[in-house]
């Protein structure tokens, strides 16, 4: 399945010659700028690359030392036909296992809901021990927290699992990764579209949170259907 992924799932209609740059790299921007080194010529790897998108928004944002990694055949071919370069073609657990460089930030953007909890443990192990003194691993996962995240975990026949703020702390705490945080990946104000959106979602949120703090004493924070969070190395 892996091998005919963008054919078979991965949106097979995307014309290879239409990357829609503009539309990735404010969404990019958007959630994941503030979290990326800000030394631009920082060592980034980016995990199951799929097609090059995110390395595309890193290298037209300045980064210079930008690699990917991922098994599908037609995502790599898809790449490479719209000019993406410095893509491994690899599993990534046999990738990060085989491999004794180091990175300053490590992504999984929508990565880890593919793999079992033993596997996930493996993996987030496998990519603390490869990240730099102070590096950062940075991540988009399926959120289960959320009310509609089924909509997500089970889009997909290879999505194996979900996560919440809470089962991805214990993850980072048991891989020796103390320093983390979350971040919602609901609508962002870049446009008056944009913001009318966030106003709605801070409403219908915002019902949820009394929701979760009567029944277990605490508000959820976040609870859009994927989750982003980032984890730092000790220095």
């Amino acid at each position: 399945m892996y091998s005919r992924y963008r054919a078979t799932q991965a949106a097979p209609d995307i014309d290879v010659n239409a990357q829609a740059p503009d539309y990735h790299d404010k969404a990019y921007g958007l959630y994941f700028g503030e979290l990326l080194p800000k030394d631009r010529s920082s060592r980034i790897l980016d995990l199951g690359c799929g097609r090059g998108q995110f390395m595309a928004y890193l290298t037209g944002a300045g980064y210079t030392s930008v690699q990917g990694v991922e098994f599908s055949d037609d995502q790599i071919e898809h790449a490479r036909k719209t000019g993406i370069t410095g893509i491994v073609q690899s599993n990534i657990a046999t990738f990060l296992q085989e491999s004794s460089e180091s990175w300053d930030c490590i992504v999984a953007i929508d990565v880890l809901e593919h793999f079992n909890t033993n596997e996930v443990l493996s993996l987030v192990s496998n990519v603390a021990e490869r990240l730099s003194p102070g590096g950062r691993f940075i991540m988009r996962s399926v959120n289960a927290a959320s009310p509609f995240f089924g909509s997500i975990r089970y889009a997909d026949l290879t999505h194996e699992t979900a996560f919440t703020p809470v089962s991805l702390g214990q993850l980072f705490r048991n891989v020796g990764l103390r320093e983390f945080g979350f971040h919602d990946s609901g609508p962002r104000a870049h446009s008056l579209k944009g913001a009318v959106r966030v106003v709605i979602w801070n409403i219908l949120t915002a019902a949820f949170r009394i929701y979760t703090m009567v029944e277990m004493g605490y508000a959820e924070r976040v609870f859009s259907r994927n989750l982003i969070a980032w984890a730092e190395k000790d220095r």
